[in-house]
């Protein structure tokens, strides 16, 4: 399987790029199923000033 990004970190900066058009927006909510995406996730909390709700889901 080859990848477009050379690791996760660099995934999350891309997409903290993509959804940061709608950082003002008050009706927007981002939600995330994480596969391992934990550099993902820095990367988005580093880049936005909203409101951080983390939550669990287990099965």
């Amino acid at each position: 399987m080859s990848s477009i990004y050379r690791d996760r970190s660099e995934a999350g900066r891309h997409l903290a790029t993509l959804l940061s058009m709608y950082e003002q927006r008050p009706d927007v909510l981002v939600l995330a199923l994480p596969r391992g995406g934990c550099q993902s996730h820095l990367r988005l909390r580093v880049h936005s000033t909203r409101p951080w709700i983390p939550f669990s889901y287990a099965n």
